[in-house]
């Protein structure tokens, strides 16, 4: 069977949406039935099937997901209420839409530019700090069994060592 001709191709939009918080990234394949479901309970199956949503891209903390021309508004009504996997509650957050993906990648590494990581020393424990533009800093320590957030105390932001020589006030200011 022959593809189609672009002129009778169904247009698309891809929603670059971001994942909440960034440092957990479920694989794509973990994240579609739960946009499914969320177009489901608002819409209906009908809208699903009209359409046509798949996950493209999920990495970084950013996700990009496909629909059809027309049905970008309703696709992101619907992914304001995914709360999250069935191990991980997390939320997604709409940055743009574009009609071509490229668009959306050099976005994403625009967003992430504004993010610094550091590897840090806290009680003991190597950490990844990730301190992000709107003044949000995420402590994450990763083990052999997964990664989890470290939450810290004023004794513990005073005795962090980072590996710039630099000290972290937690405090904000």
């Amino acid at each position: 069977m022959r593809p189609r001709p672009p002129s009778l191709r169904f247009k698309r939009r891809y929603i670059l949406v971001e994942l909440v918080p960034r440092w957990y990234v479920p694989d794509g394949r973990d994240l579609y039935p739960f946009i499914i479901e969320a177009i489901c309970s608002l819409f209906g199956d009908t809208v699903v099937a009209e359409m046509q949503p798949a996950v493209v891209f999920c990495e970084h903390g950013f996700a990009i997901v496909r629909c059809r021309r027309g049905t970008e508004l309703k696709l992101g009504t619907a992914l304001a209420t995914v709360t999250g996997t069935s191990d991980r509650p997390f939320t997604l957050r709409g940055h743009a839409t574009s009609g071509t993906i490229l668009a959306l990648k050099r976005k994403v590494q625009a967003l992430l530019t504004a993010m610094e990581e550091r590897i840090c020393t806290v009680t003991g424990h190597t950490c990844n700090v990730c301190c992000y533009d709107n003044q949000k800093v995420d402590v994450i320590e990763r083990g052999i069994k997964g990664q989890h957030l470290v939450f810290l105390t004023e004794q513990d932001s005073e005795e962090m060592e980072c590996n710039r020589n630099t000290r972290w006030d937690m405090t904000g200011q």
